[in-house]
C-alpha cells in the first residue's frame, strides 16, 4: 500500500504486505509496480443521512448501503491514474466509476466488505484477469477521455460564449 503512513500511522490490516511511504518523487514508479489499484468512494454522510442509511440497511437486510451512498461526492480521477498506468482497479460502487467499469470487464465495483476481499483476491491470484481488466480499462479511458477531444470541445464552447457576448453587445 502506498500512503502517507508517517502522518496517518501504519495500517494494521493483515492483507497489506508492503507499506510504502508516499513521496512526490517516487509515487509514479511505485504505483506502476502495484498489483491492484483501490478506489474507495466513501464519504461522510452526515448525522441524519447516516441514521437513514443504518435504518435502510437494518430494515431491508442490505449488506451495504448503496441506496443512500449511490450519489457519491467523488469522481473517478483516482481510478483514471491507475487505468493509465496499466493497473487493474477495484473500486467502490458509485456513479462516476460506472462509465468505464460498469460492466465488470474493465475493473471491479464493490458494494460490501466481502466483494472487496473477493475481487482483490481474484485479481491478485489471476494475472490473466488482471491484464485483461487493465487493458480494457485503458482502451476505454483512451477512447472516452481524449485530451484532444476535450480541449477542442472546451475551445469551441469558449468561442460560442464569446460570440454570444459579442452579439449582445452589438444589440
Amino acid at each position: 500500500a502506498i500512503y502517507n503512513f508517517k502522518e496517518l500511522g501504519k495500517c494494521s490490516e493483515n492483507y497489506i504486505t508492503d507499506h510504502i511511504q508516499w513521496e512526490v518523487d517516487t509515487w509514479h514508479e511505485e504505483i506502476c509496480k502495484s498489483t491492484v489499484g483501490l478506489c474507495p468512494a466513501s464519504h461522510d454522510l452526515g448525522k441524519y443521512r447516516m441514521k437513514l442509511a443504518r435504518w435502510v440497511t437494518r430494515k431491508n437486510g442490505y449488506e451495504a448501503d448503496i441506496l443512500i451512498r449511490y450519489k457519491c461526492n467523488v469522481n473517478a480521477g483516482r481510478s483514471f491514474v491507475f487505468h493509465q498506468l496499466h493497473v487493474p482497479v477495484v473500486a467502490e460502487i458509485c456513479g462516476s466509476h460506472q462509465h468505464i467499469m460498469g460492466d465488470n470487464l474493465a475493473g471491479r465495483l464493490c458494494y460490501s466488505r466481502n466483494s472487496w476481499y473477493r475481487n482483490i483476491k481474484d485479481i491478485c491470484e489471476n494475472k490473466t484477469l488482471a491484464k485483461e481488466l487493465s487493458e480494457t480499462a485503458l482502451d476505454r479511458f483512451t477512447k472516452l477521455y481524449s485530451q484532444e477531444k476535450w480541449a477542442k470541445r472546451f475551445a469551441e464552447e469558449l468561442i460560442g460564449l464569446i460570440k454570444q457576448k459579442s452579439a449582445r453587445i452589438e444589440n
